[in-house]
């Protein structure tokens, strides 16, 4: 069986354009670091999360906090950036797991 080679490459073009649709991207935990280590650190330090009178008491009230925060100093961060600086902030703070 003779297969033109124009045939070979388009199926083949297709089948890993097919794939890459279905491929789910992992999370990027350093841009969680990049986009706090750009916007927030400057006035937070993630000792800050640390303090008796914290506004987040856990991931959804830490989240909570993320988003007004960004929103207020005008961000406009997508819900995606949101999660990424959340969940660096979650995994960092070991404050968070001890219940404090």
């Amino acid at each position: 069986m003779n297969i033109p080679k124009k045939l070979v490459f388009l199926l083949c073009l297709f089948w890993g354009m097919h794939a890459s649709v279905y491929a789910q991207p992992e999370r990027d935990e350093s841009r969680g670091d990049l986009l706090y280590a750009t916007h927030c650190k400057a006035c937070h330090t993630l000792k800050i999360q640390g303090r008796e009178q914290r506004l987040a008491a856990d991931l959804n009230s830490l989240k909570f906090q993320v988003r007004r925060w960004q929103a207020s100093i005008g961000l406009a961060w997508s819900e995606e950036d949101i999660a990424d600086v959340t969940a660096y902030l979650f995994e960092r703070n070991t404050l968070w797991l001890s219940g404090r």
